[in-house]
């Protein structure tokens, strides 16, 4: 018994130390339109943290893999990916936590990108087509739930907007594993107006992945095309032109 008990305390120390100590390798981070909150996924939950530091706080607690939160317009609620039911579907919970509510419901990986300013779409990329050569696409759904419908006839592997009517799409494929790759699966980020045809706006060494959009349209990506080789955050105009490194690590 004597045994058992101190087992159960060191068990209790262990515990309490690992929750307690600086989380390693943060994943997926979500600012909030505030920018007062900062959402991440660790270790196969969501968290919760002020954007200036502190302590996290875990909002979803499930044996699946919950990543890639997106706020909405309001910062009221996220939506974000998880494998609960295989593939990886979308699910939208309020910032607080609590149940969430299963938007997708295909046999393909489904990731969600961005919300429209009413906050009433989200827009997403998947696998949709069953047929060669299974590219991702973006579609739309409603929050309130129903049928996705296709944005654009092209493939998208991620996508952002500001407005709902101007995209940036993320296409092509990414190799984290594949360090200074440099070849045909590249990814590069499109910018795309219904009516028009997509316009390339990176034509760089490496990926330009993780496409973000201001509120006054400048865009903002990951790209690891400097002397480094490494990822660093990106800035352009909503045309293309002006592209400048926000870091230099």
């Amino acid at each position: 018994m004597k045994i058992l008990r101190w087992t159960l305390l060191l068990l209790l120390i262990t515990v309490t130390t690992a929750t307690a100590g600086e989380v390693f390798m943060p994943r997926y981070p979500a600012l909030s339109p505030d920018g007062q909150t900062v959402i991440f996924s660790f270790q196969g939950d969501l968290w919760i943290v002020s954007s200036e530091g502190g302590q996290a706080r875990r909002i979803t607690a499930h044996e699946a893999y919950d990543a890639r939160p997106v706020f909405t317009p309001d910062g009221t609620r996220i939506a974000f990916s998880s494998n609960r039911y295989g593939d990886e579907d979308i699910f939208l919970m309020p910032v607080d936590g609590g149940a969430p509510t299963r938007l997708t419901f295909a046999a393909s990986t489904d990731r969600p990108g961005a919300f429209s300013p009413d906050g009433q779409t989200l827009f997403f990329a998947s696998r949709r087509l069953f047929e060669f050569p299974m590219g991702a696409q973006i579609q739309q759904i409603p929050v309130s739930g129903g049928t996705p419908s296709r944005v654009v006839d092209i493939f998208g592997d991620e996508v952002a907007t500001h407005d709902g009517k101007h995209f940036v799409i993320a296409e092509s494929r990414v190799k984290p594993h594949r360090l200074y790759y440099r070849g045909s699966y590249q990814r590069e980020l499109y910018s795309w107006t219904e009516g028009s045809d997509p316009v390339r706006l990176t034509d760089n060494r490496g990926y330009d992945r993780n496409p973000m959009v201001a509120a006054d349209g400048q865009v903002f990506w990951i790209g690891d095309q400097n002397d480094s080789k490494l990822p660093n955050v990106y800035t352009m105009n909503p045309d293309g032109s002006g592209q400048n490194a926000v870091t230099n690590f």
